[in-house]
């Protein structure tokens, strides 16, 4: 009996698994006016007072635009 109710929760799960790698996420957002900002050298932006100072501005003035995601490798 065990037996029988683990295989059929099993196979929902499979089925209800199956239906979510199906859709593709980008295509639910709005791309356009996307900007993409990536440095691969931090040290020479921190060092640099004037980059820094504007890149601060920038990301102030798009605060309510921006979703930031780091990424460490």
């Amino acid at each position: 009996m065990k037996r029988k109710i683990a295989l059929i929760l099993v196979s929902l799960l499979v089925i209800c698994l199956s239906g979510c790698g199906k859709t593709d996420i980008l295509n639910q957002y709005d791309m356009d006016g996307i900007e993409y900002i990536a440095y691969t050298d931090i040290d020479t932006v921190c060092e640099n007072q004037e980059l820094s100072k504007s890149g601060a501005d920038f990301l102030s003035s798009m605060e309510k635009y921006l979703l930031l995601s780091y990424v460490c490798l």
